[in-house]
């Protein structure tokens, strides 16, 4: 899941076993990762806190409380964005598996 503005984006993704949380911005890529848990990792969702300009990665089973995996501070606004759900592999495998989204909403606060 990417979060996308004109010159930096934001993103969830899934590599070698590692639930990544990335922010790029001006050119550079900064994040953490964590060991992918498939049951406590289930859902993702992306939180912004306009008053502190504080965009949150968080996750959580599906009977659990939210917990906060990483944040930033975008260095622009996050007035205008894209939201991009995407599967795949940046190398050819064998079996790549199967990817589902299910229950995907946005909720716009003013």
């Amino acid at each position: 899941m990417v979060i996308a503005g004109q010159d930096s984006w934001y993103a969830f993704a899934v590599t070698n076993g590692n639930l990544t949380f990335v922010a790029r911005e001006q050119g550079k890529n900064l994040g953490s990762s964590l060991p992918l848990d498939p049951s406590e990792h289930r859902q993702w969702r992306f939180r912004h806190d306009q008053a502190s300009n504080t965009l949150y990665w968080e996750t959580r089973s599906p009977e659990g409380e939210w917990s906060v995996r990483h944040s930033s501070h975008p260095q622009g606004p996050l007035s205008a964005i894209s939201l991009e759900l995407a599967a795949g592999t940046s190398a050819g495998v064998g079996d790549p598996g199967v990817a589902s989204f299910e229950d995907i909403s946005v909720h716009l606060k003013h």
